[in-house]
């Protein structure tokens, strides 16, 4: 079986011109440093709108502290400098602009019957009883209570926590010491921590287990021997590791999970609001205000272009990887502070053009007339509890199911990809649109997702092209859901040949090949120096088999 989809590539060769009369180099290389909670939306947003742009994450701290040192020219946070006394801000003038939102989850592993338990409701008072050693058992009346539908078994509870510093450990202590500062102040101290205790980077291990990442912890609610664990994660790793969180019962009283929808409500302000997950944070890129320490304003033009990338388009993309897009209060100021990067282009609107899955193009707030409401069995007040499954069923039936073949398909987000930055003999470059492969016939075959690009022609003059063995590219993979695991192609050199006569995108094998996968590339075109200045235009085709 072939599917096949096409995509049109167009190029500008010559110089670009800029708003204002100024010149840039279109391309000119950034670097950046910081959270690993936010990498996986940063390196979607590089590998789609900037392959110039590099990215380590080497965590928050490490990151801020290389932007002052001027090392780096972005770093993205989940915290601001001098949180919990760790560093100061630097000299340069700087400025945070919110890029990446998510939920804390609460990840637990708990079985009853051999059946796992997948509908745990717990509120902040609980939570905290359980991370200070106050709740040790998952029958302790705090916790049974609040799931009347669930038999909880007479188990001890084994608390996950950071080993190391973080940004989660940030916003779960910050959470407990707002909703329940005695409590949390009284465990500080009890464990060596001076008074007020507050938020802090790292948790005050008091008998739980502690782990380095947030893939530490994950790993270690999963494993086998997990049962009885639970420990908090950002949501991103609770899909990885495919591990059932808990619903948290916020202000209006109702037990929410830390859906897309859910965060970006409390994210608009909206804290109240029977839909937000209370425990909900973005990461913020720190950018440069002036040109110091080796930035110029070809670098800031490029910056400045990433973050509203990451802003706008590149919003709508983030929440397969377990992030949710960022509401209009967050998006505007962020649009603002970019323009204050030197080199950024100015615009009288910053939010005209902006294609933010979360408002209208006129600005208009559409999230929280869409964000769907919870179910009364999810009110505290309903004295019920919803349920997918009971692991309390006192017997066993037979249920016969008739399975049809699913979908086997091939998406591409978007029919065009514009090379830019290209010069006669230089190079020009673009990000393929997002191609989704969805493999849901049941048998696991495995797939292979190949392209293959004709020569691009003048828009002007049929006789003027660029062969398109000049073509290359650097793919990507990322794993949207399901037991398989995509892997990316080989890179192509531009001017191999390799795309001319087809080269492999992203494959999974016979095996592993079941779910919805996410497949990208930087596309690169070396221009020849005989190359006639103006637009081409090729068509690529991808076919997936």
């Amino acid at each position: 079986m072939k599917i096949r989809g096409l995509v049109m590539l167009a190029v500008v060769a010559g110089a670009v011109a800029w708003p204002g009369g100024a010149r840039a180099e279109v391309g000119a290389p950034v670097f950046g440093a910081g959270s690993n909670w936010a990498q996986p939306a940063v390196r979607t947003w590089i590998l789609q709108a900037a392959p110039r742009a590099g990215y380590a994450d080497v965590g928050s701290t490490t990151g801020r502290q290389q932007f002052a040192a001027g090392a780096v020219d972005f770093a993205v946070s989940e915290t601001p400098y001098g949180f919990d006394g760790v560093d100061q801000p630097p000299a340069r003038p700087f400025a945070y602009v919110p890029v990446a939102g998510g939920g804390l989850a609460f990840v637990y592993n708990l079985t009853v019957d051999g059946r796992r338990v997948t509908d745990l409701r717990l509120s902040s008072g609980t939570i905290t009883g359980i991370f200070t050693g106050d709740i040790t058992r998952w029958d302790d009346p705090r916790v049974t209570a609040e799931n009347p539908a669930i038999r909880l078994p007479a188990r001890a509870i084994r608390p996950v926590v950071r080993e190391d510093r973080a940004g989660t450990t940030a916003a779960f202590t910050g959470w407990m010491s707002e909703r329940h500062p005695d409590r949390w102040d009284a465990y500080c101290q009890a464990h060596g921590r001076p008074s007020p205790c507050g938020a802090t980077l790292t948790f005050p291990v008091g008998g739980q287990v502690a782990r380095v990442g947030s893939t530490g912890v994950a790993g270690t609610v999963v494993q086998p021997g997990g049962d009885g664990m639970i420990g908090y994660v950002e949501h991103s790793y609770a899909r990885a590791n495919r591990l059932p969180v808990a619903k948290v019962r916020n202000q209006a009283g109702y037990y929410i999970a830390p859906t897309a929808s859910a965060v970006g409500v409390a994210l608009s302000g909206a804290g109240q609001d029977r839909r937000a997950y209370p425990v909900s944070s973005y990461a913020s890129l720190i950018v440069p205000t002036t040109t110091e320490a080796g930035f110029t304003v070809e670098r800031g033009l490029t910056l400045s272009e990433f973050g509203r990338y990451a802003l706008c388009r590149g919003q709508r993309d983030v929440e397969f990887l377990g992030f949710a897009p960022l509401p209009v209060n967050l998006v505007r100021p962020g649009l603002e502070q970019l323009q204050r990067i030197p080199g950024a282009i100015t615009r009288a609107d910053p939010l005209a053009g902006c294609a933010n899955p979360t408002f209208a193009a006129d600005g208009t707030d559409t999230l929280l007339a869409t964000a769907p409401q919870p179910p009364e069995c999810d009110n505290q007040a309903s004295g019920t509890q919803c349920v997918t499954a009971s692991p309390a069923a006192p017997h066993a039936q037979t249920v016969d199911a008739d399975v049809a073949t699913g979908v086997f398909s091939l998406a591409v987000e978007d029919d065009v990809a514009v090379l830019t930055g290209g010069s006669v003999g230089g190079e020009a470059i673009g990000g393929l649109p997002a191609v989704t492969v969805t493999d849901l016939r049941g048998t696991n075959p495995g797939w292979n997702v190949t392209a293959q690009v004709e020569d691009f022609v003048h828009s002007a003059r049929p006789d003027a092209t660029i062969p398109g063995a000049q073509l290359g590219w650097d793919p990507a993979a990322e794993d949207g859901g399901g037991s398989g695991h995509a892997a990316a192609g080989v890179r192509v050199v531009p001017g191999s040949g390799g795309l001319a006569g087809g080269a492999t995108l992203c494959a999974a094998p016979a095996g592993g090949s079941a779910g919805t996968f996410h497949c990208f590339a930087t596309l690169i075109l070396a221009v020849p120096d005989s190359t006639l200045p103006g637009t081409y235009a090729a068509t690529l085709t991808l076919t997936l088999a």
